[in-house]
This record gives structure tokens, sequence and C-alpha cells, in this order.
């Protein structure tokens, strides 16, 4: 995944209108496949189906005789019309997880050795890279020298051309120098990423009770992994490596890289929570007035006072500083990102635990606004009121009271639990009929290969510790599901 999110291919954005169609084709591993994919998804309703006439199932692609009396689609219904590609990789190339965390060192110094090992191997080709320049640069000066001294000496001619023939020798040397070891660069790097991919992986998922684990860097993910999350109602492409499979209770586990484009959206828009939102009992969620004071002015809670303090504190400020403030206000406005199309870049988790339909619910954790988006595939769903739960997280549901067994005061407990920071800028969590799925947007600090020291120490450790607190709160969903 490259250290820079912006991408540089221009998106064409599908007319939508619900929904998206599964592809049920699982994806394997074969080193020679690209690592990016070029999907769209274009959503459609679902058209009655005549009764007793042969359909296409938009599903499977085959044909299949469906009556009238057929079951209607589920609450949670993600069919519609898919047109991604699916490229099949050989689950041959998956290999066992090696690195196993004892506790003994910590991450960040596994990490860091690693690296170091990794800067060493580097080092030897920068020195045959300046050998070979240094050996071109001498070349190319002995024949301007040569040239130019011999110009009117046509008895010295030969030495002109010894000297011209010496130098080409020496250019073709230093060339194919660079390129063998430009190659050994690359396969350096090649081993530094899976060794960094199987240590990452190994740590996060150390606490999951994950059976046989494997790795495979150019695998991709399922698009259903995405599709199916019942997050994003158009998906642009979704580019993915490094995919994790295992087992866990039972259930299928996969976890991958992902970077899951949309079309473009404000960051104002992206982040503008649901105003009519529903109790957990099915009722209409009212908010209670804000109380007055006995002065008879309106009272304002603490967490709002941020405005009136800086507005006090710019009266007090002289001319000069309240010129350079709004100076340096303009300068960030002008610099601060006003849209996005990365709906997602970072982690996505597949479980294969899952509830009812009626059951279906997506928990929505909002945190640094540029990396936060809401999800906008809500066909079926309804905001709901939780209390308890902090303001940054949203919930959404297919039927309020079938989930308020799973949002009781230890269910909040758990999902408040959940706490983006630097490094998990923003995160979901759905679980529905067809599984749970965990998406997290990551900085740089775990999306990026570390070449350089590690800029935030314990960042491993705060993913991992969100990691853990998702499937603590999915296990408790599990615990509670059906009764």
């Amino acid at each position: 995944m490259e250290e820079n999110k912006e991408l540089n291919e221009e998106l064409n954005t599908p007319t939508t209108d619900e929904g998206v169609e599964n592809n049920e084709e699982n994806q394997n591993c074969e080193p020679e496949m690209p690592a990016a994919i070029a999907a769209e998804l274009v959503q459609e309703e679902e058209k009655p189906v005549e009764e007793e006439k042969p359909v296409e199932d938009e599903i499977t692609g085959v044909t299949a005789d469906l009556s009238k009396e057929e079951e209607p689609s589920k609450a949670d219904d993600v069919t519609g019309t898919y047109t991604g590609s699916t490229q099949h990789l050989d689950s041959t190339y998956f290999h066992a997880i090696r690195y196993i965390h004892d506790g003994t060192i910590s991450i960040d110094d596994d990490m860091e050795k690693n690296r170091a090992n990794f800067n060493a191997k580097l080092g030897k080709s920068k020195i045959i890279d300046i050998v070979s320049i240094v050996l071109m640069v001498i070349a190319f000066a002995g024949v301007i020298i040569v040239t130019f001294v011999n110009r009117e000496n046509t008895e010295m001619a030969w030495l002109t051309w010894l000297i011209l023939g010496i130098a080409l020798a020496v250019i073709i040397f230093s060339f194919v120098l660079t390129t063998v070891y430009n190659k050994k660069n690359s396969k350096f790097t090649q081993e530094y990423l899976n060794d960094y991919e199987d240590m990452l992986n190994g740590y996060v998922i150390s606490d999951l009770n994950i059976n046989n684990p494997t790795l495979c860097i150019e695998a991709k993910v399922d698009d259903q992994d995405i599709i199916q999350a019942h997050y994003f109602r158009t998906i642009n492409r979704i580019e993915s490596r490094a995919v994790v499979e295992g087992q866990r209770n039972g259930y299928h586990f996969s976890l991958a890289e992902v970077a899951v484009v949309i079309p473009t959206i404000s960051i104002a828009a992206a982040n503008k929570k649901p105003e009519d939102l529903l109790n957990l009992d099915g009722t209409k969620y009212v908010p209670e007035d804000i109380p007055n004071t006995l002065t008879g002015t309106e009272e304002i809670a603490s967490k709002d006072m941020t405005l009136i303090d800086l507005d006090i504190a710019n009266e007090a400020l002289n001319a000069k500083e309240a010129k350079k403030k709004e100076k340096d206000i303009r300068k960030a406005n002008a610099n601060k990102q006003t849209e996005t199309a990365t709906g997602l870049f970072g982690k996505i988790y597949s479980y294969g635990f899952a509830v009812d339909s009626e059951e279906a619910f997506i928990i929505a954790y909002m945190g640094n606004q540029d990396n936060t988006v809401l999800p906008d595939y809500l066909t079926g769903f309804k905001a709901i009121k939780v209390p308890t739960l902090r303001n940054n997280i949203v919930v959404y549901a297919v039927n309020p009271k079938t989930i308020s067994k799973f949002f009781d005061e230890e269910g909040c407990r758990l999902v408040n639990d959940f706490v983006p920071n630097m490094v998990v800028q923003s995160a979901f969590i759905s679980i529905n009929s067809y599984g749970s799925k965990v998406g997290m947007t990551l900085s740089d600090d775990i999306m990026q290969l570390p070449i350089k020291q590690l800029a935030h120490l314990g960042s491993f450790d705060l993913y991992k510790d969100s990691t853990d607190k998702a499937f603590a709160f999915i296990d408790y969903v599990a615990s509670k599901a059906g009764k």
C-alpha cells in the first residue's frame, strides 16, 4: 500500500439506485496477479419476478426458476448488479504466520530490529550505486579530456579511441552492476514487506484465538467482505493486499489491507450525523430541551465552551497577535481538505458469525473528520439513539427492538471501550445476516512500510487494542443473539 493515499486514477462514478450484488467466488493467491482490482458497483432496485418465468439469478449469474411465492428479500439484503472483476488466486501461496509474540520483547523493538536488518542489506547496495556513479563520471570525464587534448593531434588518435573503448566498457559494467543490485533490492524489499505483514498481523490477532492463521501478501480481499458490510452504497474501486485467513470459534475469519474508493463526497457530508432517530423501543427520539438557569440565560455544556473561550481570548490579544492569528487561520483553512473519495483506508475484518436480518445493525465510530465517512447504504436501516453511548458513536439498525438486548449496560460499556485515536482514525462494526465486519481507517504508522525509525512508539499496541475491543463486543453479541 502506498504511503501516499492520493489516488491518481480518474474515477468513473456509476449511476446508483439500491443495493450491490454479491459475487460468491472465493479469491485465492497468485504472486503474479496485480495487487489492485478495478471494481464498479452499480446498484439497482430488484424487479418483480413473473410467475413461472425463468430469470437470471443476479448473484450467481445462472438461470433459476422462481415462482411468485418466493420469499421476500431480507431487511439487510445487498443484492443488485455487480460488475467487478474476479481474479482467482492459488491458495497454496498462503503461508502460516510465523511471528509469535511472547511478551518478552515489545512489538516496537521487534519491528525496529527487523527494519535495521533491512536497512543493513540496502546499505551494501547503496555503496555499489555510489561506486557505479563515480565510475561513470570518471569515464565521461576521461572521454571529454582526451577528446579536447587530442583534437588536433592525429598521431595520438589511437589513444582517443582507446580511452573511448575503456569508458564505454566502464559505463556498461556500471549499468550491469546497478541492474543486478536493483533486482536484489527489490527482492530485499519484498522479503521485508512479507516480514512486516507477518509480524504485524501475527501480533494483532495474537489474542483472538485464531486457528491456523495464514497470510498471502499478493492476495486480494473478497469483494463480499466490503459489500456485505452494508456500509457503502456505491464503490468505484477496491484495492487490497496482505490477506490473512483462519478459523475462530468455528467460523471463518479473514483480515486484509484495503483501500475502498467511493464517489467524491464533501467532508461535511461524510460527517453529517442523522437527525431523525428512534429509541430502542421503536418510538421516535425527542431531544430534551436544554434547561435554563435561574438568571434566565441558557446553560451551555462545558464541552461547548471552547468557542466562547476563544472569543474572550481574542479580545485580550493585542492587534499584532490577533492579525497574525487571523492569517494563520486563513492559511490553515486554505490547506484544509474539503472532499474525500476514500471510504476506507486501513483494514477490513470478516468473521462468519451472523445474526438474523431483523437483528442487523451498524456501529460507526467517528474520529478524525478528514478520515471519517458515515455509512450511506442504509436501505432498511434506521438511525438509533442508544443512551450512554458517546456522541461520536452512531448506531443504525433494521429493528431497534431486536437489538436492545445487545445494547444493555454491559454492551454499551464494550461499545464505549472502543475509542478512535491517532492510529485508528475511524471505524465501524457491522453485524448482519451475512456475518460480522469490522473496518478501521488507520494512520501511516500502520499502513506505511517503516523505512525510518518508528515515529510513534505504541502505535501497534493501539491498533491491536482496538481490534481486541471490537471482537470483545462481537463475542458479546454472539452470546445474546437469537435469545
